[in-house]
C-alpha cells in the first residue's frame, strides 16, 4: 500500500465518522512562545483543551507535520545513526472536543487498524494507565483483541500531560510484534516486550484522554468536558504496511536515498554505513518544510536550526566522497513523494532550491578546513577525551561547525566536548557585539522631553477634528484615528494628513500582493510602518531584489493605482473570511469578527487600519530603498502621492548637485593624473551636464553612472599597481618561524582592488602572511598562505585589528576582509599586528 493511500484510507475513515478535516498548521507555532517548532498534533487544538478557544466543529482529523529537534523531544543526536529517529515526521491524528469519548475511540482505533488496514490482531497489544480500569474494559467488550494482550502501565508510559498543571489525562497505545528478527540487542538472554528497549514492539498510536485538570497543588478535577487527542506516525505506520524493516526504508524515504545514491555513486545500507544516506534524506525534508514556513537558515532562533541540520547533511555527505552542493538537488524528489497533499510545498520549490544551494555554497568553503583541524588534532592526539572549548569555539566561529556538528564528530571519535568553556567564549564575543552596536532610531531624551511639554489640545478640539473624519466620505476609517511616531501617539491634525496616512496604507497592500506575484508566494508580510509621509514594509524572502525586479514591483503598483479600483471593506466572522482568501498575517492575533479589505479581484486581506475609497486616490507610487533587515527579511521604503513624490525628487535633486559637482572634479583629476584620454574626459563633462538636467527623473542612474565611472578609475589605477608589486618583495619582512610577513597600504584603492593584486602578491615569498590595507577607506584584506592555516588564519589576524579599530568583517581561513575599521587607529593596530607576529611564534 503506497504512503498517499495509507494517509488517504485514514483521514476518509473518520470523514466518514462525521469528523472535519483540518490543514496541517505550519511548523512554526502560532502564539505559543513555549514551542520552537510544532512537535505534536494537538499543537494547534492546545486553546481548546485549556478552555481559551473554541472550534466550529467537534470532531477533527488531520496529518500534521511535526518537527523535533529541541527539548525533551529532541530526536537529532540520534537520526540517521539508527533506523527510526527522525527530526520530521506526520502524525495522524483525529480529536473530539466534548464529543465522543474512550469507547467511540477505541472502538474505531481497533477497526481501522484490523479492518481497514488488515493487521493481524494476534499482533496487537493495548496499553492503559494502570488505573484506568474503564478503558481495560472496554478493550475486552468491544473488540476482540486477545485480552492478555491488554497491558497496563504507570505515568510514564499512560499518562499525558500539557505541563505541569493543566488538561491531563489517562492514554491507551497500541503496539505491534513485529516479531523476534526485529530485536536490536545480540544478547540471547535479552527479553522483548512491550516498552522495551529494542525494536521488536512499536507503538503505532497513542489514544489520549484528556478528563482531568490537574492544579498547582498537584489535585486532579474532572474537567466539565471530556476530549480526546490520538496521534499515530505516518513514516512508522507506512512501514508496518509496506512490510519492509524502517521507515527509510518506505516509499516515503526510499525515492529520495535512491537519489543520494545516484548522485553520490554510493549504495545505500541498513547499518552504520548508510549513515549519511538517512541524515541527508531526513534533514532535506525538514529544511523544506521549514522553508516552506518561511523560516530560513540563519544565526538565530528556528532559523539557526534549519542551517544545523543543513551543515550536519553535508558533513555526512563528506564523508562518502561528496564535495559539492548535494542537498538542493533533492528538493524535487522530496516534493515528488508528498503527492500534492502539502499544497503549499510544491509551489516554492524552485525558492526552496535557491536558499538550499546558496547555504551550501556558503558552508562548503569552510567545511575542508574545519574537517582537516579536526582530523588533525586527533591524529595527533589519538587517545583524546575531550575536545577543549577554545577549539570548539574556534570551528563554530571561523569554520562555521554548529556545536552539535562538532560533538557529532568527537563522539565518533569516543571524545567529549567542553560544552562549558564554549559557551563562556560564546558568551563573550555576543556581548562584544552588542557593546559595539550603535542605535540611532531611537529619539533622544531632550526629543521627548520637548515633545512631551507642548501644550494638549482640549478634548473639545479633538471631539471636532474626530466630527470632521466622520463626515468625510473619501476614506475607509479604521476604528482608531492615532498614528504612532517617534515615541509619540499623536490623532492625525486634518483631513489631509489621514488621507495621506490612507494612501500609505492602501499602498502596502497593493505593494504586498505585487511582490507575491513577482517574487513568489512564500512572500508574506513581517512587519509595517504607514505615515502621512513614507510607508515602511517588511517581509520574507531571502534574498536581496534585483533592479528589474523592484522597477517590475513599482510598476505593478502603479498599474493598480491607475486602474481606479474601488476599495470594499466588510465585516464577518474570521473562519468565513479565511475561506474565502483573505490573507491573514503570521502571528497576528484576531477576533472572532474580523474586518477585511478587498482591492478588487487582485487584492484580500485581513485589516483594522484606515483606507481609501478608490486607488486613485493613492496617485502614484515610488520605491526608494530596498534592504535586509535579518536573515530571510527584506525592507522596503517608499512613498506614495504626487506631493511626497514631487518633495522626495527635489530634495534628492539639491543632495546629488551638491555632491555631484566635487564628484566628477575628483574623477576629473584622478583621470587626467592616470593621463585618460580626452574623449573620457569629454565624456565625464557631458554627463555632468546631462545629470543635473535629468536628475529629477534619473537619480539612480546618476548614482550607478558615477559607480561605474569611480570602478574604471579605480580599475586603471590598480592596473597600474600590478606592474609595481614586484617592488614589494624589497618590503617583505621574514619572521622568527621563518614565515613571511607583508604590511602594505594600498593608497586610493578599495576592497575590490585589494583583492585583485593580492593573488600575484601571495607569488612573491612562500609562507607568505600579506596584510593590505586602504587605510583611507578603512578596509582591510588578509591573505594567508594555506599551508600555514592549521596554526593561524585571516579571520584570527582580522580580530586582532577590530578588537582595536572596530569594524566588521570575516571570511576564510586563508582569506579576510573587513570594513568600517576606524581609520585614524588602523595605522597604529597595523604596527600592533607587525610587532605581534614578530614575537609570537608561530
Amino acid at each position: 500500500m503506497k504512503n498517499t493511500e495509507i494517509r488517504h484510507r485514514f483521514i476518509n475513515f473518520f470523514l466518514n465518522k462525521n469528523h472535519t478535516f483540518v490543514k496541517s498548521c505550519p511548523v512554526v507555532p502560532k502564539n505559543d512562545p513555549s514551542l520552537l517548532f510544532i512537535n505534536a498534533g494537538m499543537n494547534q487544538f492546545k486553546d481548546v483543551f485549556l478552555g481559551t478557544g473554541t472550534r466550529d466543529y467537534s470532531c477533527a482529523v488531520n496529518s500534521q507535520i511535526c518537527i523535533r529537534v529541541s527539548g525533551k523531544h529532541n530526536d537529532l543526536e540520534d537520526v540517521g545513526h539508527d533506523v527510526s529517529h527522525l527530526t520530521l515526521f506526520e502524525m495522524l491524528g483525529n480529536w473530539s472536543f466534548g464529543d465522543y469519548y474512550k469507547k467511540e475511540a477505541i472502538s474505531w482505533a481497533w477497526d481501522l487498524l484490523t479492518t481497514k488496514f488488515n493487521l493481524p490482531k494476534t499482533k496487537l497489544y493495548a496499553t492503559v494507565y494502570r488505573t484506568d480500569d474503564e478503558s481495560k474494559m472496554l478493550w475486552e467488550s468491544l473488540t476482540d483483541i486477545n485480552p492478555n494482550h491488554i497491558l497496563r502501565y504507570d505515568e510514564k508510559d499512560n499518562f499525558w500531560e500539557m505541563g505541569k498543571t493543566g488538561p491531563c489525562g489517562p492514554s491507551s497505545e497500541i503496539h505491534i510484534d513485529r516479531g523476534p528478527e526485529h530485536c536490536t540487542h545480540k544478547d540471547p538472554n535479552h527479553i522483548c516486550f512491550v516498552n522495551g528497549d529494542c525494536e521488536r514492539y512499536l507503538e503505532l498510536w497513542n489514544l489520549v484522554f484528556i478528563q482531568y485538570n490537574r492544579d498547582s497543588e498537584g489535585t486532579l478535577h474532572d474537567l466539565p468536558n471530556k476530549h480526546v487527542d490520538t496521534g499515530a506516525g505516518f513514516e512508522r505506520l507506512c512501514a508496518i504496511l509496506q512490510n519492509v524493516p524502517s521507515v527509510y526504508d518506505t516509499d516515503v524515504f526510499k525515492p529520495i536515498i535512491q537519489k543520494i545514491e545516484e548522485i553520490s555513486g554510493i549504495s545505500y545500507s541498513s547499518d552504520e554505513t548508510g549513515t549519511p544516506h538517512r541524515v541527508m534524506a531526513d534533514h532535506v525534508r525538514t529544511l523544506i518544510f521549514g522553508i516552506a514556513d518561511n523560516v530560513y537558515p540563519s544565526n538565530e532562533g528556528r532559523g539557526y536550526v534549519l542551517r544545523r541540520l543543513l551543515r550536519r547533511a553535508l558533513r555526512y555527505a563528506n564523508n562518502i566522497g561528496i564535495k559539492e552542493p548535494i542537498i538542493h538537488k533533492l528538493v524535487p524528489t522530496v516534493i515528488s513523494t508528498l503527492d500534492g497533499f502539502f499544497e503549499s510545498i510544491e509551489r516554492q520549490q524552485s525558492v526552496m532550491i535557491d536558499i538550499i544551494k546558496s547555504e551550501e555554497i556558503s558552508f562548503l568553503k569552510t567545511l575542508d578546513s574545519g574537517l582537516d583541524l579536526l582530523e588533525k588534532i586527533f591524529s595527533e592526539t589519538p587517545n583524546l577525551k575531550s575536545l577543549s572549548g577554545e577549539v570548539t569555539f574556534k570551528l563554530y566561529d571561523t569554520f562555521g561547525f554548529p556545536l552539535d556538528l562538532t560533538k557529532d564528530f568527537c563522539e565518533e571519535k569516543n571524545c567529549s566536548v567542553d560544552e562549558d568553556t564554549f559557551q563562556k567564549l560564546l558568551t563573550e564575543q555576543k556581548n562584544r557585539s552588542r557593546n559595539a552596536q550603535q542605535f540611532t532610531d531611537a529619539p533622544s531624551s531632550s526629543e521627548l522631553s520637548s515633545k512631551t511639554s507642548e501644550s494638549a489640545e482640549t478634548n473639545e478640539q479633538k471631539l471636532k477634528k474626530i466630527e470632521r473624519l466622520i463626515a468625510d466620505k473619501s476614506l475607509h476609517h479604521a476604528p482608531d484615528q492615532f498614528v504612532a511616531k517617534g515615541g509619540e501617539s499623536r490623532l492625525l491634525d486634518t483631513i489631509s494628513d489621514k488621507l495621506k496616512m490612507a494612501r500609505h496604507h492602501t499602498g502596502t497592500h497593493i505593494l504586498h500582493e505585487a511582490l507575491r506575484l513577482i517574487l513568489g508566494d512564500h512572500v508574506f508580510q513581517a512587519g509595517s510602518l504607514v505615515d502621512t509621509t513614507r510607508l515602511r514594509f517588511d517581509f520574507s524572502h531571502f534574498k536581496s531584489l534585483s533592479t528589474d525586479d523592484l522597477e517590475k514591483i513599482e510598476k505593478l503598483v502603479n498599474d493598480k493605482i491607475s486602474e481606479n479600483i474601488a476599495i470594499k471593506i466588510e465585516s464577518m466572522p474570521i473562519q468565513k473570511a479565511k475561506d474565502i482568501g483573505a490573507l491573514a498575517l503570521f502571528g497576528e492575533k484576531y477576533g472572532d469578527i474580523v474586518r477585511t479589505v478587498k482591492i478588487g479581484n487582485y487584492s484580500f486581506e485581513l485589516c483594522g487600519g484606515t483606507h481609501v475609497v478608490n486607488t486613485k486616490d493613492i496617485e502614484a507610487f515610488k520605491i526608494l530603498n530596498e534592504s535586509a533587515i535579518s536573515a530571510g527579511t527584506r525592507r522596503i521604503d517608499a512613498i506614495a502621492g504626487h506631493e511626497n513624490i514631487k518633495i522626495y525628487e527635489n530634495n534628492v535633486k539639491e543632495k546629488l548637485k551638491k555632491a555631484l559637482s566635487p564628484k566628477i572634479d575628483l574623477l576629473k583629476k584622478l583621470s587626467r593624473q592616470l593621463s585618460l584620454n580626452d574623449t573620457f574626459i569629454e565624456g565625464l563633462i557631458q554627463f555632468e551636464n546631462l545629470a543635473i538636467d535629468k536628475l529629477q527623473h534619473r537619480e539612480k542612474t546618476v548614482l550607478s553612472k558615477i559607480k561605474e565611472l569611480e570602478k574604471q578609475i579605480i580599475k586603471e589605477k590598480n592596473s597600474k599597481l600590478n606592474d609595481s608589486i614586484d617592488e614589494f618583495k624589497n618590503e617583505i619582512l621574514l619572521l622568527p618561524n621563518n614565515s613571511n610577513l607583508l604590511i602594505k597600504d594600498i593608497e586610493g584603492s578599495d576592497i575590490k582592488g585589494l583583492k585583485s593584486i593580492s593573488d600575484k602578491i601571495m607569488t612573491l615569498k612562500p609562507s607568505l602572511i600579506a596584510v593590505l590595507s586602504s587605510i583611507k577607506n578603512g578596509q582591510v584584506l588578509i591573505r594567508c598562505d594555506k599551508a600555514m592555516t592549521q596554526n593561524l588564519t585571516a579571520p584570527q589576524l582580522l580580530s586582532f585589528l577590530t578588537d582595536i579599530t572596530g569594524g566588521k568583517g570575516g571570511g576564510r581561513p586563508d582569506m579576510a576582509q573587513a570594513g568600517g575599521l576606524d581609520s585614524d587607529k588602523l595605522p597604529s593596530a597595523l604596527d600592533q599586528l607587525r610587532t605581534h607576529l614578530i614575537k609570537t611564534n608561530l
